[in-house]
């Protein structure tokens, strides 16, 4: 089936989006100075102009959910709200992770990208799959594996990672297939996936 949709990615400081039109990728346009807000209007505005495309011609709206930045996420989701309530076309949540492990060809391994403080949200994986739930702690849980994503901090020269940057042309992708299975998000009820339900270690040196 026919298809044109626009993809977003703003979980990192990468702002990412894409236009993908009949299952083919028809421009990209990213940045990684994280001025989301900024940028995402122009971007917009240049892949219509550039693609000579109808915004009303689109037939869904593409958004990458998280883990990731609360504020790159919220910022996203909500322009991807905007366009999908002002021109009445569904909208698509992709899983963060799901569009980095497009990338990888491995057996056991883990996908992070950065969170705060020294943590990070990590997925383990086996041969593709996730196995067991996202987790936010620190990297050095995953020095035994392999390690794909982005936003690794100085100091863990050691490990064995492999940057990976979040980007459009992959949530594009997951989209697509979302899009042929008939599978679109509520946009009233959607919310960004912060990886809410975290157990935090508590700092000892912090009275209460």
């Amino acid at each position: 089936m026919n298809k044109s949709i626009i993809c977003i990615e703003t979980s990192t400081d990468v702002c990412s989006m894409a236009l993908y039109e009949n299952k083919k990728i028809s421009l990209l346009k990213e940045d990684n100075t994280k001025k989301h807000s900024q940028l995402l209007a122009p971007f917009l505005d240049s892949i219509i102009k550039e693609c000579n495309f109808e915004i009303m011609n689109l037939d869904a709206i593409a958004i990458s959910i998280g883990p990731g930045s609360y504020t790159g996420l919220r910022i996203g989701l909500s322009f991807a709200k905007g366009i999908a309530f002002s021109i009445n076309k569904p909208i698509i949540a992709v899983d963060t992770f799901d569009g980095i492990n497009l990338e990888i060809d491995d057996s056991d391994y883990c996908i992070i990208t950065r969170g705060f403080g020294e943590n990070y949200f990590i997925q383990e994986y086996n041969k593709g799959k996730k196995k067991g739930k996202i987790k936010f702690d620190d990297i050095g849980t995953c020095q035994n594996k392999k390690i794909y994503g982005y936003g690794i901090c100085d100091g863990y020269e050691g490990l064995n990672f492999v940057e990976i940057y979040p980007s459009a042309k992959n949530i594009g992708l997951m989209a697509i297939e979302h899009f042929d299975k008939n599978i679109y998000n509520d946009i009233e009820l959607l919310e960004p996936n912060y990886v809410k339900h975290i157990s935090y270690k508590k700092n000892k040196n912090i009275r209460t």
